[in-house]
């Protein structure tokens, strides 16, 4: 090897190595191929965005419904995260009102610029901001925004938990984001497998960072609408998950005339919490009481709480049988109906002054091993009030 072919690999290396420990070089955060047992799906490419404004989207999608599922009002901050072309961008400019601009973030500056193209033509000129975001940060203004949609775009975000984490900062006092996904539970949409969505992997994902699911829109004929607030994040919040991790590793065994209590309260453990271990345990308690014979409104809120968060046509049809025989089976009738909204109404607490009390005799009462016990053996009823009143503080308490 000559001197000079030696002096040109020295050079080489010196130069790695310093371009390696230099501080001041931005620290490349590299993306995950997976999150939270699914893989991310590869953004969609700028040439791919004629199909996001194709003729047919209106009748698959019925996007006209989902604006108006969104009640947006006049003045509102909105921000189309993922916002491409502009198909969501520029409809939501006229719910906005003329004085309001809509914020567009997107990480590819040629789909900011089909965009601006677009609204120069219908005249929208300077009622949208364009945002050339990262695939960290989406550099939106921090406390501003009232509604931040993403349509078929959260599962190709490289960066979830950096992403999130920006998206919560940017939230109004009562901002929400509101995920529009394909449904992954239905096998008849027409969708690959890689660009769809579950609500069990939506609540796994979102809860865990700082995220409640506030409200649901369930009548799109292929995705599901998931509207999310701020979680409280306050000590006792915190003090209120720690507890509910540790409880769901506890062993909790009911009887079946208290099943239908236990399962309600494990499904809410799930939506509030995104524990996996409460979501198996409440599936589990459902399949055991549809087996049996016993039908009752504790039974069919239970059923109809995880309904919301599970969609599988098991659970759907008896769900429909419960209901059938409630209104016209054993002589219930329509009488059972009043019960069923008394028990529905008794777990939707709304003053979040009166949380923090129940909250802190439930912390207290847990005991070394995350249980709620009586002479050392678990008491079902002590976990059923104490997970509720753990679970009302989650959902109700105003966040910081």
């Amino acid at each position: 090897m000559s001197r000079l072919r030696i002096h040109c690999f020295v050079l080489a290396l010196a130069t790695m190595a310093t371009a390696q420990s230099d501080p001041r070089r931005p620290v490349e955060v590299k993306p995950p191929r997976t999150y939270k047992g699914r893989t991310i799906a590869q953004t969609m490419h700028y040439l791919g965005a004629p199909w996001l404004i194709r003729e047919s989207r209106e009748r698959e999608e019925e996007c006209s419904t989902l604006l108006e599922c969104l009640g947006i009002e006049r003045g509102d901050v909105v921000c189309d995260f993922g916002s491409g072309n502009g198909f969501y961008t520029l409809p939501i400019c006229r719910l906005v009102g003329p004085d309001t601009k809509v914020l567009a973030v997107d990480i590819q500056k040629q789909m900011l610029t089909l965009l601006e193209k677009r609204a120069a033509r219908e005249g929208l000129e300077g009622r949208v901001e364009t945002i050339l975001g990262t695939e960290t940060d989406p550099k939106l203004p921090r406390g501003k925004v009232d509604l931040a949609l993403l349509v078929d775009v959260y599962h190709e975000l490289s960066h979830p938990e950096e992403t999130l984490r920006a998206l919560r900062d940017s939230l109004s006092s009562d901002g929400r984001i509101v995920l529009v996904e394909f449904r992954a539970e239905d096998p008849k949409v027409p969708i690959k497998k890689l660009h769809k969505m579950s609500k069990r992997q939506v609540l796994r994902e979102l809860v865990p960072n700082g995220f409640r699911l506030v409200e649901q829109f369930d009548e799109l004929p292929w995705q599901h609408v998931m509207f999310f607030g701020r979680a409280p994040d306050n000590d006792l919040s915190q003090q209120a998950r720690q507890a509910m991790a540790r409880a769901s590793g506890a062993t909790v065994g009911a009887p079946r005339s208290e099943s239908a209590a236990l399962g309600l309260v494990l499904a809410r453990a799930f939506r509030l919490t995104g524990d996996d271990r409460y979501y198996d345990a409440a599936c589990s308690c459902a399949r055991r009481l549809v087996k049996s014979t016993h039908r009752d409104a504790h039974l069919l809120l239970f059923l109809t709480e995880l309904d919301d968060l599970v969609e599988e046509p098991w659970l759907t049809d008896a769900i429909d049988d419960i209901t059938g025989a409630l209104l016209g089976g054993a002589g219930l009738e329509r009488a059972a109906w009043p019960e069923w909204r008394a028990v529905r109404d008794a777990n939707r607490r709304t003053q979040p002054a009166d949380l923090v009390a129940p909250a802190r005799a439930a912390l207290d009462a847990l005991d070394d091993e995350g249980r709620w016990t009586r002479d050392g053996t678990i008491c079902v009823a002590d976990y059923i009030v104490h997970m509720h009143q753990l679970c009302d503080l989650l959902e109700f308490a105003l966040p910081r």
